[in-house]
């Protein structure tokens, strides 16, 4: 048992930990990329409605909001260019805006096994300074996001508002 014991805090300690996956200059452009690994945002409670995750991504001076949606009931969904993305917190909404109309398809969410047999998307929304300065300074409490069927939108949970705040931080 013993032996196991290291392991298993390994494991542990890491799991959860947010990560610079990307770190480079591209040798053709010369632009500077970073990149965060991807994290849980907000799930149901029941097993439909959308899952959703999240990382961020800067090239140069030009900050992203990487938002992937899984679709738990395994539906097709679309969502609009120019669709907003609304994070709620207690005094304000942050509203970002999808700069691309994107239809769902299997495994669009990337990452994992359960993803790759369901329908999502993997969307970037272009996050300005403002923004990301109330994204770090302002607890997020809820999340909605516009589809062509209507809206979806979760809670988000303070451990997930500081994995936010956490990811941001490796990027800025």
């Amino acid at each position: 048992m013993k032996p196991l014991l290291p392991l298993l805090l390994f494991i542990c300690s890491n799991a959860f930990a947010q990560k610079l996956i990307t770190d480079k200059t591209d040798e053709f452009t010369g632009k500077k990329v970073k990149e965060t690994s991807v994290e849980n945002l907000a799930q149901p409670f029941k097993m439909n409605g959308f899952a959703y995750k999240f990382s961020f991504k800067k090239v140069n001076d030009d900050l992203y909001f990487n938002l992937r949606i899984m679709s738990l009931s395994n539906s097709v969904f679309a969502i609009k260019d120019g669709e907003v993305l609304m994070l709620k917190t207690a005094d304000t909404v942050i509203k970002l805006s999808n700069i691309e109309y994107v239809i769902s398809k299997k495994g669009g969410a990337g990452g994992g096994l359960s993803s790759s047999y369901s329908e999502g998307v993997s969307i970037y929304f272009p996050l300005s300074k403002e923004s990301a300065e109330l994204i770090k300074q302002k607890e997020i409490i809820k999340i909605r996001l516009y589809t062509t069927d209507g809206y979806s939108e979760q809670d988000v949970k303070v451990v997930a508002d500081k994995r936010v705040k956490e990811s941001l931080a490796l990027v800025l």
